[in-house]
């Protein structure tokens, strides 16, 4: 923190603050992409770069001389109002940045930032980034992130992984069932699709930042599968916890995702 109180006042060019299309934010913060923050610091421009992830996640690898602090802290730490904010973040949707960012603001920071598409897109365009360990593993997405993120419309795609039985018994709103007898054929199928993708460059650059997200069985090492497909620039996650854990998070989506099993423990309980 020594280093951050001897940073002077900044003032962005008006073309740092932008909007991104279809996301909407609250008033009070603004995003900034990658490449406008890192063309910033590259002319020495002063930031306070506030990393808001987990403590595992930031030492796997950060911006340097980002400062590492969660939503919960800045709610008690006292920041400089008049300093300019640049929040980091890697959740799906930047959820934790955005509420980070609404603390902030209604703290009375004037000048709070959230650099869009988090931590991935920066590692995607190939910009330095300092880390304390070697290996980052795939990112996963907790059902309550994926339900926040259907809910404020965040683009997403969205590849169930789960056969065609599992699927059409239930899913999640607006995934895309993967064609295969088995999971092994069904990665190897979407791996083709994304191969295929990645050499279509208009389809990278409207797709830019936008994550895709596996769905599998509870019983699926989803991990593993994943890290099969992970590529350079693309941002690909899992639903932990499978379909299961999703579905788990309401009763009314066990329901109807069950039918009229009547061994289903829910029925019992509603007897």
């Amino acid at each position: 923190m020594e280093t951050m109180s001897k940073i002077s006042n900044l003032k962005l060019p008006t073309a740092l603050f932008i909007l991104i299309p279809g996301i909407a934010l609250s008033s009070g913060y603004q995003t900034i992409t990658p490449e406008m923050l890192y063309a910033t610091i590259k002319e020495g421009n002063p930031l306070w770069l506030v990393d808001v992830r987990g403590q595992s996640s930031f030492e796997q690898g950060h911006i340097e001389g980002a400062i590492n602090i969660s939503p919960i802290a800045l709610a008690v730490k006292n920041l400089p109002k008049q300093k300019t904010l640049v929040l980091i973040d890697d959740s799906l949707g930047q959820r934790e940045a955005r509420e980070a960012a609404d603390i902030l603001v209604k703290k009375g920071h004037t000048r709070v930032n959230i650099m869009s598409h988090g931590m991935y897109a920066w590692e995607a365009e190939g910009y330095p980034v300092a880390a304390e360990t070697k290996k980052r593993g795939v990112r996963n997405v907790m059902p309550h992130d994926l339900k926040w993120t259907l809910e404020n419309s965040i683009p997403v795609t969205i590849f169930d992984m789960r056969g065609a039985a599992e699927f059409n018994k239930g899913s999640v709103q607006g995934a895309a069932p993967v064609e295969g007898k088995d999971i092994y054929e069904r990665i190897k199928k979407l791996n083709e699709m994304i191969q295929k993708q990645e050499r279509k460059d208009l389809y990278k650059r409207l797709e830019k930042g936008k994550p895709i997200l596996l769905i599998f069985s509870a019983s699926d090492d989803a991990q593993a599968f994943t890290e099969k497909l992970v590529g350079k620039g693309i941002d690909i996650r899992y639903l932990h916890g499978g379909y299961e854990a999703w579905v788990s998070l309401d009763g009314k989506r066990i329901k109807k995702s069950i039918g009229d099993c009547p061994v289903c423990p829910l029925k019992e309980q509603k007897k």
